[in-house]
């Protein structure tokens, strides 16, 4: 039975695309090295923050690394002004409140995901929140979708995840769970696809 939807933020609950491009293109300049084009970054955008700014930086060392992304993060405010919700995105996370507890599964780190509450107003919706601090190693490991389900109280049969990347549809089934493949491109090996949020809300109200 299930009793939990796990979503990520990035790619399903808004397009933060165009936002991300031009906030890691500000840090770059902000550490003094050369902001990467909207081309380029198409390749960083499912990273995490770290990851991103190891390979703007060629810094592998993680400490140093941490600095750069906490004083960065500090320093700099996302452009969440062109963050975009997909439609009937904020309908259908209403909707399944009702009847399924709702989590975040995200590599945004904990002001990302302030960000993104601001931007949606829909932090109430929201019963377990996992973001990157909260793990040691990002998907496509399990870690962070079993932490999620630690904190849910409940097993991987009984949650389904709703992700946009090949690593989601990795991350899923490694911790034993259903996915959703959310987008126009179909991703090898996930359980159910949807182009949209009405596809998405018809394929849990058959499970």
């Amino acid at each position: 039975m299930l009793k939990a939807v796990i979503f990520d933020i990035d790619g399903v609950l808004i397009d933060s695309f165009d936002s991300n491009v031009t906030f890691f293109q500000r840090i770059a300049k902000y550490l003094g090295y050369r902001p990467p084009t909207r081309k380029e970054y198409i390749k960083l955008f499912p990273l995490p923050a770290i990851e991103i700014i190891s390979h703007i930086t060629k810094i592998k060392d993680r400490d140093k690394l941490e600095k750069m992304l906490n004083g960065s993060f500090n320093a700099i405010d996302q452009p969440i002004y062109l963050f975009k919700a997909p439609k009937g995105s904020k309908w259908v996370i209403k909707k399944l409140a009702k009847n399924y507890k709702l989590a975040l599964v995200t590599s945004r780190v904990k002001k990302g995901v302030k960000n993104y509450f601001d931007f949606s107003g829909q932090k109430k919706y929201f019963d377990v929140v996992v973001h990157f601090e909260h793990y040691k190693n990002p998907k496509p490991h399990p870690e962070p979708l079993r932490v999620a389900l630690r904190r849910l109280n409940i097993g991987p049969s009984e949650a389904i995840y709703v992700g946009d990347a090949h690593s989601d549809v990795l991350a899923a089934h490694a911790a034993k769970m259903r996915v959703i493949a959310y987008g126009k491109k179909k991703l090898k090996g996930a359980d159910f696809h949807a182009q949209n949020f009405k596809q998405i809300y018809s394929i849990i109200q058959k499970l």
